[in-house]
């Protein structure tokens, strides 16, 4: 085909059939004239691809270089290249070369003679460009090649490791695969790209101990970079065969995470409730895919230290389980640390120390920056909490009955509380002396028997738990009414079970009138999580980590309200001589106790940090026992302070 120098545009259709693949027609702007071509030509090179047999790229891009000044050129499968200046003479197109394609065949344009010859196993080819405006097109055919690939799966000597794995295959030319393989056996043989083939263990925490690849059982098959065990990841050659009598095999070997529960008291808040014998329950639930899954048996343990813990006995799970641990309710105690490390991961937002529970999937994630290990430890540390109070309150119906005053039997509490109908009563020897009930503890209220009267509804204030988080009043979603209350009817005794909060006034209505029996029991309020929850009570915060250095110690200012009156006295007139400067003292007197609560707890943990310093720091050790003492004198002061406050908080309620 011969192209005249003139300044028409030239328009080159080019239609070749290669192995079954046609090439589009391709449409080029005018050649340049004989003035801008002396000795030099031009060359054309055309790409088909043939439909590979897997999944692959149909169209993949494909390096050339070309003699004679072409330089490199890159062709997409299925187009051709624009016109190539070259010096006239013999030029050399040679394909790049990789393992997963070879040239199979390499053609002109029919009738045409400027192609010299072809070199299949090398992939190039040699034309003849005469000086002028011609263009010698050549188009180079590739087929695909694949090889064979065998994932096989083993389980560390007495792991009981068991169940399905799931891999996932990446290869040249964008291929993408997969195979699930069950322990103890392998996979069918799947054809792949030839070449380097990546493969990687599915799942986010892993627990792989071993990755090896050989040819037919011999040799190593491993590429760089070596493989990964956090991640599971590992690069194979993988050798060209026509059939699976020549394949590469790569051999994963897992095993199991060991999980344990480990158990501390913080010392700064006081002793154990039960003493140094006080046991903690820790219920377990489980998911994932088996192969073992079973959630951990239930265990009691006691507390140690922060720094050496009690721990149970390890439970042996699949790396991918995911667990839930809830720690079980200890009066007077409360968990205010949760710390998770070694080969777990924490799910996201489950983390709570109101609801004392956490959900760790166990197994080393592929985003850890250490290598994997087998063992993942989960850490509750528990303080004292304080004692809420209790009031109880009878009031009338709209159908009044002739007693004048009940009286209350209070589970935990020796005597029985009288109170007058239309009055209130707060549970202890006097108002300013409350008893102080245990956080976390159920208590019973019980109406005793009164001749001719009846308990016609009871119902509790408030409706939920509040426990100090950090130093914080936090409003938690348990309720604090214990079950449905229980109305004996004409004659009969009557009862409730209550919840205490964390120094909360929990106060229980008995509304009581003529002896008629009631004609259904009274409803517990909802046990849903509220709508709504006041500014001044917040969410769990982020677990307060401990520093391994030492820090300034800087606490709230607290400002000491007016002294409230002591037990046996009468209280002040200004205090209650109105509701309203009742209401604004008691506003005031819970502003200042949530500030000292917030002291004490900055206190607390500068105190535990100064005392891990003087054990690291025996040079300063002088300097910091005199810190250390400053702080226990503080803490001493806040203490007391606290317990006015609170005392005088319950005078007003």
């Amino acid at each position: 085909m011969k192209h005249h120098l003139s300044g028409w545009k030239r328009l080159t259709a080019l239609v070749a059939i290669a192995a079954g693949s046609t090439l589009p027609v391709a449409v080029f702007a005018a050649a340049p004239t004989s003035a801008t071509v002396t000795g030099s030509g031009y060359v054309e090179i055309c790409k088909a691809f043939t439909v590979p047999p897997i999944h692959m790229n149909p169209q993949p891009v494909v390096s050339f270089t070309v003699s004679g000044g072409g330089g490199t050129v890159s062709v997409q499968s299925g187009t051709c290249s624009p016109p190539i200046s070259v010096a006239a003479g013999t030029v050399t197109i040679t394909e790049a070369s990789q393992p997963w394609y070879q040239a199979t065949a390499i053609t002109a344009l029919a009738g045409s003679s400027y192609l010299d010859s072809v070199d299949l196993a090398n992939q190039t080819a040699t034309v003849t460009v005469t000086p002028n405006a011609n263009v010698a097109t050549v188009t180079f055919t590739d087929d695909p090649v694949t090889g064979y690939v065998e994932i096989c799966k083993q389980a560390q000597s007495g792991s009981g490791l068991f169940g399905n794995y799931s891999f996932t295959l990446s290869g040249e030319d964008d291929y993408t695969g997969t195979a699930t393989v069950p322990v103890g056996a392998c996979s069918q043989p799947v054809q792949v790209p030839a070449g380097t083939l990546t493969t990687a263990e599915a799942g986010s925490n892993l627990y792989v101990t071993g990755i090896v690849a050989t040819r037919n059982g011999v040799g190593n098959m491993l590429v760089a970079p070596a493989p990964n065990l956090t991640t599971g990841v590992a690069n194979v050659s993988i050798e060209a065969s026509s059939d699976p009598s020549v394949q590469t095999d790569v051999t994963y070997t897992n095993n199991v995470v060991a999980l344990k529960i480990c158990k501390a008291w913080d010392p700064e808040s006081g002793n154990e409730p039960g003493g140094a014998s006080t046991l903690f329950p820790f219920a377990f639930s489980a998911s994932g895919v088996p192969g073992p899954n079973g959630a951990p048996l239930p265990v009691t343990l006691m507390a140690g230290t922060p720094e050496s813990p009690v721990c149970s006995n390890p439970t042996m799970l699949r790396p991918g389980t995911s667990v839930t641990i809830t720690e079980g309710v200890v009066p007077g105690s409360k968990v205010e640390n949760i710390w998770a490390g070694g080969a777990l991961s924490v799910v996201p937002n489950t983390l709570s120390l109101t609801n004392r529970t956490i959900t760790v999937i166990v197994g080393t994630p592929i985003t850890s920056a250490s290598a994997p290990t087998n063992e993942g430890v989960v850490t509750f540390e528990d303080g004292l909490a304080d004692p809420g109070t209790l009031k109880i309150c009878a009031l009338p119906s709209s159908t009044p009955g002739t007693a004048t005053s009940y009286s209350y039997a209070v589970s935990g509490y020796p005597n029985t509380v009288t109170v007058p109908l239309g009055s209130c009563e707060i549970v202890g020897t006097s108002s300013t002396d409350p008893f102080q009930f245990p956080f976390n503890t159920t208590v019973t209220v019980t109406q005793l028997a009164t001749a001719g009267a009846a308990a016609q509804s009871i119902s509790v204030i408030p409706q939920y738990l509040t426990q100090y988080v950090a130093g914080v009043a936090t409003l938690t979603t348990w309720p604090v009414l214990s079950g449905p209350p229980m109305l004996g009817g004409s004659g009969k005794a009557s009862s409730v079970a209550v919840v205490i909060g964390e120094q909360t006034l929990t106060e229980v209505d008995f509304t009581d009138g003529a002896a008629a029996d009631p004609v259904t029991p009274s409803d517990p309020p909802s046990t849903s999580a509220p709508s709504s929850v006041s500014p001044s009570i917040t969410s769990d915060p982020a677990p307060v980590s401990v520093p391994s250095g030492i820090v300034p110690v800087i606490l709230p200012t607290v400002t000491t309200p007016p002294q409230q009156p002591q037990q046996g006295t009468n209280p002040a007139p200004a205090v209650v001589g109105t509701s309203k400067v009742k209401a604004l003292v008691l506003a005031r007197d819970r502003k200042a106790l949530v500030k000292v609560n917030k002291a004490i707890m900055v206190t607390r943990h500068s105190l535990a940090k100064y005392r891990a310093a003087i054990r690291r720091h025996l040079p300063q050790q002088a300097k910091l026992v005199a810190a250390e003492k400053r702080l226990q004198l503080r803490l001493k002061t806040l203490l007391a302070l606290q317990k006015r406050l609170h005392t005088a908080i319950v005078h007003l309620s």
